[in-house]
C-alpha cells in the first residue's frame, strides 16, 4: 500500500518543487520521513518515527525516573491506586495524547507469603514449616518457634477442649487440654505475634500484630491459623509513604504535574 501510495505521488509530483518538501505517512507502528528529491524526481526515505511504546515498571523509583523523563509542558497526571500507579505524561504538540505508562506495585516475598498463608488451615507440621517461612520478618521467633515445636500430638493423642484465648501481661495464650497415654495434659501456646515487613522490596517495613487461631475437628485434632486484621491498615500507611517519597522524588520536575492517590 506504501509503495503504490508513492507511486502516485511520484507520477504528480513536478521537478520545479522546492527540495525541502516533505512526505509524512502514518503506519500503524509509527510514521515514514520522507524528502523530496528533484535529481531522483522521488522521495528518498529520511526516516522511521515510531509510535510511543507503554513502558510498565514495578518499582516506584523507577516511576520517578520515567515522569522525570518523560513529562509534557501540556501537565503530566500521576494516578496512585491499590495496585500501582497509571501515569499519562500529557498532550503532544500535535494535540495527540502521549502514551500511558503504568506502574504495577511488586510486593516483597515476606509480604507475599504473609498474605497467602492467612485463612488457611494448617496442621501441627504444615504450621511450622509456615512459621519458618516468614521468619525473617517475625520479632522474636526462636521462642515463638520453639513453644510450637515444643508440643507433641502422639499417635493416638486428641484435644479433648477448645482452644481457649487467655489475656495477661504476657500477651495473649491459646489454651486446651490434650489426652495423651499418661493422662491429660494441659498446653499453652503464644496466641499472637508481630511481624515487621516491608510492603515492596524497597519500601519502609510496617509493624502489625498478627493472631495465631487454633480449632479442633470432632476427631480431636489440632490446626492453626493466622489472622492479620491490622494489614490492611498496614498496606494503606506503607502506600502513603510510597507516594510521599514519589512526590519528594518528582518536586524538581520543571513541567505541570499533579499526582493524585485513587484508594
Amino acid at each position: 500500500m506504501l509503495a503504490e501510495a508513492l507511486k502516485e505521488l511520484q507520477g504528480i509530483i513536478r521537478n520545479e518543487q522546492p527540495a525541502s518538501m516533505t512526505l509524512e505517512i502514518g503506519l500503524d507502528d509509527g510514521k515514514q520521513i520522507l524528502l523530496w528529491s528533484p535529481t531522483n524526481t522521488a522521495y528518498d526515505v529520511q526516516a522511521f518515527i515510531p509510535r510511543d511504546v507503554a513502558i510498565e515498571v514495578s518499582e516506584v523509583e523507577s516511576l520517578a525516573s520515567l515522569v522525570r523523563r518523560e513529562a509534557l509542558p501540556s501537565g503530566a497526571v500521576v494516578i496512585f491506586g491499590s495496585s500501582g500507579a497509571t501515569f499519562l505524561p500529557g498532550r503532544k504538540s500535535s494535540g495527540r495524547v502521549s502514551v500511558v505508562h503504568k506502574y504495577t506495585r511488586r510486593h516483597s516475598p515476606q509480604w507475599s507469603a504473609l498474605r497467602k498463608a492467612l485463612g488457611n488451615s494448617f496442621d501441627h507440621l504444615g504450621f511450622l514449616r509456615m512459621l519458618q517461612s516468614l521468619r525473617p520478618s517475625i520479632v522474636g521467633y526462636a521462642p515463638l518457634y520453639s513453644a510450637y515445636q515444643r508440643i507433641s500430638f502422639e499417635t493416638g493423642a486428641k484435644a479433648t477442649s477448645a482452644p481457649l484465648v487467655l489475656h495477661g501481661d504476657a500477651g495473649s495464650t491459646l489454651s486446651f487440654n490434650v489426652a495423651v497415654k499418661t493422662g491429660t495434659a494441659e498446653v499453652k501456646l503464644p496466641a499472637e505475634f508481630t511481624v515487621t515487613i516491608p510492603l515492596t522490596r524497597f519500601g519502609q517495613p510496617q509493624s502489625f500484630p498478627v493472631e495465631i487461631d487454633a480449632a479442633v475437628s470432632a476427631e480431636g485434632k489440632v490446626s492453626f491459623s493466622l489472622v492479620a486484621p491490622e494489614m490492611d491498615v498496614a498496606e494503606q500507611t506503607a502506600i502513603a509513604e510510597e507516594v510521599a517519597s514519589f512526590r519528594e522524588a518528582v518536586s524538581l520536575v520543571e513541567m505541570p504535574l499533579d499526582v493524585l492517590v485513587n484508594l
